[in-house]
């Protein structure tokens, strides 16, 4: 067991301790006679769909796993409570030159395609909505564009 969620299991395990493992993790490669799983909030909550319970997954951890981190019974007690509480996720953001046009943009008809503010001069631009705000932008005044960058 790693810090990070991944859970490495020889091919000698016994195929029922691979089984029962295997229902609360992700597969990701069979790689040198090892099995790898890694544990994720999505692969919990289709254990826990299937009746399992987190204090399942922990009693096996604790029973086969060489060291079972501390980060990660934290993680999982703190999930089983309150769900999964962070994400990563990509979206548009609009940079400005200064709050004034951000307040002006939050003040026109064009608000309802933006999200949530990032900062002063940063806010999300909504799912298909940018070219919506530049042509806003444009009717108040301010030229602006779509970058390349990555």
């Amino acid at each position: 067991m790693r810090s990070d969620g991944r859970l490495v299991i020889s091919r000698h395990a016994a195929r029922a301790v691979r089984y029962q493992l295997a229902r609360f993790c992700e597969w990701e490669q069979y790689k040198h006679g090892e099995y790898n799983y890694r544990i994720t909030p999505a692969s919990i909550e289709r254990a826990e769909q299937s009746g399992l319970l987190l204090d399942h997954l922990l009693a096996l951890l604790n029973k086969y796993a060489e060291h079972v981190p501390p980060n990660l019974v934290t993680a999982l007690e703190r999930f089983e409570q309150h769900g999964k509480q962070g994400r990563i996720e990509q979206v548009l953001v609009l940079r400005l030159n200064s709050p004034q046009i951000l307040e002006e943009l939050r003040a026109s008809r064009a608000a309802r395609f933006l999200g949530d503010p990032l900062g002063p001069t940063t806010v999300i631009v909504k799912p298909g909505a940018r070219e919506k705000v530049l042509a806003a932008l444009l009717e108040m005044g301010y030229l602006g564009e779509i970058s390349s960058d990555h």
